[in-house]
């Protein structure tokens, strides 16, 4: 997605991206700049694994529980990223 820089610098996060990411106003991010590209990350938080019947999950505060459709959409889409790169790129990895 695009985005505008104001005369401020400062750039609008779409919402889409950042309802992805569990942005809220006031929250903090790391920002740095790594071979002239620009990264903005979450702080880290302390994750745990709970078993849960069975099933071990990662519980995070502060996080929202993704549905299972938002998962099956990050996995589609991870699919076709990859089937779109050049197969070489795999056998350099």
């Amino acid at each position: 997605m695009k985005s505008t820089i104001d005369k401020a610098g400062r750039i609008v996060i779409p919402k889409a991206i950042r309802d992805e990411a569990g942005l809220t106003p006031g929250g903090q991010v790391e920002v740095r700049c790594i071979h002239g590209r620009i990264e903005i990350e979450t702080p880290s938080t302390e994750s745990r694994l709970v078993n849960e019947g069975g099933v071990w999950v990662v519980h995070t505060p502060g996080t929202r529980q993704i549905t299972l459709d938002e998962t099956n959409r990050m996995i589609r889409d991870i699919r076709e990223r990859r089937l779109e790169e050049p197969f070489d790129d795999y056998e350099q990895r």
